[in-house]
C-alpha cells in the first residue's frame, strides 16, 4: 500500500470515527430531550394525580365537618389532611413543588382556617345550654324539696307546685335534646329539626307565662296576710314559694335570652358553613386552572 493510499484509509477511518461520535452526541442531545419531555409528562401525571387527590383531601375535610361536626373529627380531619398533602407533594420533582405549593397552600390554608373557626364557633351553643340546664335543673330540686316537705299535704296549692315542676322538667329535657341532636350529633338531618327544637323550647317558655297565676295567688295571699295577720301556717309556706318564683323567672328570663344568643350563633354557623362551601368552590377551580396551564 502505498502512503497516499494508507494516508486515504486514515481520513475515512477518521472521517467514520468522527461520524459515529457525533451521532452519538446528537443520540444523546435526543434522549436528553426525550427525557426532559418524559419527565414533565411524569410531573403532569403526578399533579393530576394530586390534584385529584386533594379535591379528595378537602372535599373529605369538609364532608367530615358537616357529617359529624365535633372537636375531635375536626382535628382528626386536619392532622389527616397535611399528612396526606405532605405525601402526594413529595411525589412532584422539586420545581414541580413549589409551582403547586405557591398556589395551593394559601387556599388551603385559608380553608383550614374556616373550618377550624366553625369549630368554636359550633362548641358556644353547647355551653350556652348546658349551663341554663344546670341551671333550670337545680331551681327544680329545689322546687321538689319544698312539695316533699309533707306527704300528707295533697292541696290544690301542692299539685300546682307539682304541675310547674314538671313544666321544668319539660323545658330542661328539650334543652337537653336540643343540645344532643344539634351539638353532640351535628349531622344534616338534625340541623333540619333544629328550628323544630327551637320552636318546641318557644312553646315552653310561652307556658310559663302561666306563672301570672301562681304569682297571682301569692299576691293575694301575702294581701290577706298583711290586711288581717292571719294563717300564719299559710304564710310560711307561700314566703318559700315566692323565693322560687322569683328565682324560677330569674332562671327562665336568663335562660331565653341564651336560646336567643344560640339562635344567633346557629345562624353565623350556617354563614360560616357557606362561605365555607364557596372556598371548597375556590380550591376547586384553582386546581382546575392550574391544570390546564400545564
Amino acid at each position: 500500500m502505498t502512503v497516499k493510499a494508507y494516508r486515504l484509509a486514515n481520513l475515512i477511518n477518521f472521517t467514520c470515527a468522527l461520524l459515529f461520535f457525533g451521532a452519538l452526541v446528537v443520540l444523546y442531545f435526543v434522549y436528553q430531550q426525550n427525557r426532559n419531555q418524559l419527565e414533565e409528562i411524569g410531573d403532569i401525571t403526578s399533579y393530576q394525580d394530586t390534584e385529584r387527590h386533594l379535591n379528595k383531601i378537602i372535599y373529605r375535610y369538609v364532608a367530615a365537618y358537616l357529617d359529624n361536626g365535633n372537636a375531635l373529627l375536626l382535628h382528626q380531619a386536619k392532622k389527616e389532611l397535611i399528612e396526606r398533602r405532605q405525601l402526594v407533594v413529595q411525589q412532584l420533582s422539586p420545581s414541580f413543588q413549589s409551582t403547586v405549593t405557591k398556589q395551593i397552600d394559601p387556599l388551603l390554608q385559608t380553608l383550614e382556617t374556616e373550618v377550624l373557626a366553625l369549630g368554636k364557633l359550633a362548641g358556644a351553643p353547647r355551653e350556652l345550654v348546658r349551663h341554663s340546664s344546670r341551671e333550670l335543673r337545680d331551681l327544680n330540686a329545689r322546687f321538689y324539696e319544698y312539695i316533699a316537705g309533707s306527704e300528707s299535704d295533697r292541696s290544690a296549692l301542692a299539685a300546682e307546685h307539682y304541675s310547674y315542676a314538671r313544666l321544668f322538667q319539660e323545658l330542661t329535657e328539650s334543652a337537653t335534646s336540643y343540645a344532643k341532636s344539634y351539638l353532640d350529633s351535628g349531622n344534616r338531618e338534625f340541623r333540619l329539626r333544629i328550628d323544630e327544637e327551637l320552636e318546641s323550647i318557644d312553646y315552653l317558655l310561652q307556658r310559663w307565662q302561666s306563672l301570672d297565676r301562681l304569682d297571682s295567688f301569692i299576691y293575694e295571699a301575702e294581701t290577706r296576710y298583711s290586711l288581717w295577720g292571719d294563717d300564719d301556717q299559710e304564710m310560711v309556706r307561700i314566703e318559700p314559694l315566692a323565693e322560687y318564683l322569683e328565682q324560677a323567672r330569674y332562671g327562665i328570663n336568663r335562660f331565653g335570652r341564651e336560646i336567643d344568643a344560640t339562635r344567633q350563633l346557629i345562624q353565623q354557623r350556617d354563614q360560616g358553613l357557606l362561605r365555607l362551601q364557596q372556598q371548597t368552590e375556590t380550591v376547586a377551580s384553582e386546581l382546575m386552572d392550574l391544570q390546564q396551564k400545564l
